[in-house]
């Protein structure tokens, strides 16, 4: 191998080496260098930057610092002046709302400077605070106010301080509460004369309430403004309320009285509803001295408020006697549609009672009234005057005529009980009595029956009278007016039997059945009546004639012929009034000995006790009364009749007492032989044959009997 000799390295070319590498390393490095310049000059931007935000930060920190010190004192400053304004400027500065007494809805809160103390209270506009006004009322000389202050919070309670003298006596005057009148008078705040029991809480829980009474001195009956200090329970500004005359009248009534008359009347003229009724309220509590308010509370009667027209009624009922003058007006209002009006009407009648007839005039024009229960009210009324309300007759009898079913009613009810008679009156009556309405024609009946009653005192005036026919001929017209009329009216009352209605009928049948009501002079009146197409009016005309002694043909001879009515009823009450006519009867004999024959034995019984008063004249009918004998409903009154009828031939008892239908019968047609008495002569021999042979000793003793009857008759007879 062959050797090389290296070749040395020239120290030219090393330092070569070696610049280049310098080079090189200084190219490299210079970046590097940049860099880190480029980074420290970012640095101490940043740091500036940092140092310049943190100064600014500083300055706009101290700024605020600065600012808040300076809002926390004008908001000091605020405050006291505040504060100041509130005690120095406290009257000029209301805070408040109103609300409507008796409501706690929010809604019905309302902005209102001087809001009415009679309708409102008031509300603190930032505090939870209410006041209102409770009371009114004048002690000596001074107006006593009280007011209700409530905590309307349901969370905080809050210090009250008061408002009455005691309690800001030593505050300053804008803490005082302030009253003046419209004109701007000024009262002063005082010490109240009066201790009240009740003392105001000075702390109030969460809806808890207190009350407190203010004292103004030298107060007038006028309207007021009362200005309350918020301070008093730490508020800003006032709370205020008018007070209207109406409420300081009305609330100082009860304490002042009489005194306060004027004013009371002024407010019962039309104008405010509830105003109104308060002062009538006011003015009934004063009874009769408050009677030159009559004529205002009469106008409240008129208004279209019905609690108007009852607060007016209640204090003319109050006020008492001195209302009469009200008394149309009043009854104007007993058939008011409401009814509290009509019931309040009627209350303040009986306070006026008792009714003279210095109230006729009233009550005859209140027949006019539109109102139908009115004018019947008026015609009761007049009807209890009784003949004191004579001159009402005319009105009366025109009101017979009213459209109104109760109204005539009541016209012809009363027309029987007012001043005398007269011929006018029962022909108005009698004119009733064809009056569509049956009250109407009832009513008529009831009157006409008490008129006719007059006549039994006028037959005995005449019994009286009848000294000298001329004194008779000498009356004039109005007294025979009223001798007649009591007569008219029986007419029309017989006439009435006719009616439709069977109440009607009945009230006429009681009417004329009243004692001593008919009389002989009616005969010919119910005579027609027989002859009526309506069963029940020959019925009654039938009992009529019964009661008042038909006696008269006429009369017998048409009882006889009803008999054979188709009525039930008629033949067996036509058959009691001939029962009633005793021996006169005979008349129809051969009616009632026909009647015997009738279906209806409560026909038959009235016929034969008609027959046995008849006695021998009935002779005709012996038969046919031994037979009905037979009959248990009829057998008693048969025996009866027997015994007088009998006593014109026993022939038909002793045929009878043969043919005996057992033991009891012979023995009742003996005893009959034996009453008959010596009459019954013929049967002796019949008898005498009984009182020996007879098998049982009970009909031979009863036989004996007979004979000793008959015989001792006899001898008496011819004694």
């Amino acid at each position: 191998m062959a050797n090389y000799e290296k070749e040395p390295i020239s120290s030219i070319l090393v330092l070569k080496i070696v610049g280049i590498l310098a080079l090189i390393s200084v190219m490299l490095a210079l970046p590097l260098i940049w860099l880190s310049e480029a980074k420290r000059a970012v640095e101490r931007v940043a740091r500036e930057v940092a140092q310049e935000h943190a100064a600014r930060e500083e300055e706009e920190q101290q700024a605020g610092e600065n600012q808040e010190m300076e809002r926390q004192k004008q908001a000091q400053r605020e405050a006291a002046q505040e504060s100041q304004n509130r005690r120095q400027q406290s009257s000029s500065v209301a805070r408040q709302r109103a609300v409507p007494l008796g409501y706690r809805n929010s809604k019905d809160q309302q902005a209102s400077d001087w809001p009415d103390a009679s309708r409102f209270a008031v509300r603190h506009a930032d505090l939870p605070v209410e006041v209102k006004l409770d009371d009114l009322r004048w002690e000596e000389d001074q107006l006593l106010i009280k007011l209700t202050l409530t905590n309307l919070s349901t969370t905080t309670r809050f210090d009250f301080l008061g408002w009455e003298y005691g309690a800001v006596q030593s505050m300053p005057l804008p803490d005082w509460p302030r009253l003046a009148n419209l004109k701007g008078q000024k009262f002063q705040l005082e010490e109240a004369k009066t201790a009240s029991n009740e003392k105001p809480r000075r702390i109030l829980s969460p809806g808890e309430a207190t009350g407190t009474w203010l004292a103004f001195h030298g107060v007038d009956l006028e309207s007021l403004r009362l200005e309350l200090p918020a301070s008093a329970f730490r508020g800003p500004g006032v709370l205020r309320l008018e007070i209207p005359k109406s409420m300081v009248i009305l609330k100082a009534a009860p304490s002042v009285g009489v005194k306060i008359l004027p004013a009371l009347i002024e407010l019962v003229k039309p104008g405010e509803a509830e105003t109104r009724i308060q002062a009538a309220s006011a003015l009934g509590a004063l009874g009769m001295e408050a009677a030159p308010a009559v004529t205002n509370l009469t106008l409240m009667l008129t208004d279209t408020d019905p609690l108007v027209r009852v607060a007016g009624l209640k204090t003319l009922g109050q006020i008492g006697s001195p209302s009469r003058q009200a008394l149309r007006e009043i009854l104007s209002n007993m058939g008011d549609s409401n009814a509290l009006v009509a019931k309040e009407a009627a209350q303040t009648i009986d306070k006026l009672r008792p009714l003279t007839a210095r109230d006729l005039p009233a009550l005859q024009a209140s027949l006019q009234d539109n109102n139908p229960e009115s004018r019947r009210f008026a015609i009761d009324t007049i009807g209890g005057l009784g003949p004191e309300a004579a001159t009402a007759t005319p009105a009366l009898v025109s009101a017979l005529s009213d459209k109104d079913a109760s109204v005539r009613a009541a016209a012809a009810l009363v027309l029987g009980k007012v001043g005398p008679p007269s011929v006018s009156t029962v022909s108005a009556l009698d004119q009733a009595l064809q009056d569509k309405d049956s009250a109407v024609r009832k009513n008529a009946v009831i009157a006409l029956g008490r008129i006719s009653s007059a006549r039994n005192s006028a037959r005995d005036s005449a019994k009286d009278s009848s000294k000298d026919s001329a004194t008779h001929s000498g009356k004039n017209f109005a007294e025979n007016s009223a001798e007649n009329s009591p007569e008219a009216a029986m007419l029309s009352l017989i006439r009435a039997l006719n009616d439709d209605d069977a109440d009607v009928f009945a009230t006429v049948a009681a009417e004329l059945s009243v004692k001593g009501r008919l009389s002989d002079k009616d005969v010919p009146n119910f005579l027609e009546a027989l002859k009526s197409p309506k069963p029940r009016t020959r019925a009654f005309a039938a009992t009529a004639l019964g009661r008042i002694g038909a006696d008269s043909r006429p009369a017998i001879e048409a009882l006889g012929g009803l008999l054979k009515d188709s009525d039930v009823q008629v033949r067996r009450e036509s058959a009691k009034a001939l029962a009633r006519s005793g021996s006169k009867a005979w008349i129809s004999l051969a009616a009632l000995t026909q009647a015997l024959d009738d279906p209806d034995p409560t026909v038959q019984e009235p016929g034969i006790e008609a027959l046995g008063h008849m006695g021998v004249l009935a002779r005709a009918a012996l038969p046919k009364l031994v037979k009905a004998r037979k009959n248990p409903k009829l057998h008693d009154a048969a025996n009866q009749a027997l015994i007088q009828v009998a006593k014109a031939d026993v022939a038909p008892l002793i045929k009878a007492l043969k043919n005996a239908d057992g033991i009891q019968d012979r023995l009742e047609l003996i005893d009959l032989l034996g009453k008959i008495g010596p009459d019954a002569e013929e049967a002796i021999p019949a008898l005498s044959d009984l009182a020996s042979n007879a098998n049982l000793r009970s009909t031979r003793d009863a036989a004996a009997k007979a004979l000793e009857q008959i015989r001792k008759g006899g001898k008496a007879k011819e004694k």
